[in-house]
């Protein structure tokens, strides 16, 4: 960079002390993100001449040296998108395109994909997808592993089954699932007997 376009850092950075915070800057930047990351960085900047002026360390590290779903094999952010709300309906019997997806998807929940309607719902469930997608695609860019698909025993554990229905169900509909089947049965009693309430006042309304 100094080499081909020397006035850019001159620019930058018109002093030694100015260089020397930056190359700080930069390495506190690159706290946590590969050799190959910081490389394909270095790649895109190059591919990106003429510059008109050097990316800030943040910049750099956010726009290019992190890849994009589709250089590490993912779908893009917008096939992702768009397959979370096509199978929402059905995530257990979808072969996800990739286990990334599904855990976005999830994350987002399956309820809220499902029950979408008006563009201020739709903006806010995507961005929390598109959020948590980016979130898993820097997690894989960075050689770390994605939360594994059940095992066998799991799937063939009525009772494991049962209990992460129940999780699931608790969550869609706003009940806190770390009160387990006791918060699950007051909340459902309450429901029952407000509609055993209901039923008697209209039969006593009838009966007037």
């Amino acid at each position: 960079m100094q080499t081909r376009k020397p006035h850019l850092i001159t620019s930058a950075y018109p002093t030694p002390k100015d260089v020397e915070g930056a190359k700080m800057e930069y390495m506190s930047q690159w706290q946590g993100i590969t050799p190959a990351m910081i490389k394909n960085g270095i790649s895109k900047l190059k591919s990106r001449y003429p510059l008109k002026f050097l990316p800030d360390p943040v910049e750099f590290v956010y726009e290019f040296c992190f890849p994009t779903p589709e250089e590490i094999g993912l779908p893009t952010e917008l096939k992702a998108w768009q397959e979370a709300n096509d199978h929402a309906h059905e995530p257990a019997q979808w072969r996800w395109s990739h286990r990334a997806v599904y855990l976005a998807a999830r994350f987002t929940g399956w309820f809220e994909l499902r029950r979408q309607s008006s563009p201020e719902s739709i903006r806010a469930t995507r961005k929390k997808f598109n959020e948590k997608y980016q979130e898993l695609v820097s997690a894989l860019a960075k050689g770390k592993e994605l939360e594994p698909v059940k095992s066998l025993e799991y799937l063939n554990d009525p009772k494991a089954r049962s209990e992460q229905e129940l999780k699931t169900t608790m969550e869609d509909q706003g009940i806190n699932p770390g009160g387990g089947r006791a918060e699950f049965m007051k909340r459902f009693g309450g429901m029952l007997s407000n509609g055993q309430a209901a039923v008697q006042g209209g039969s006593d309304e009838q009966a007037v």
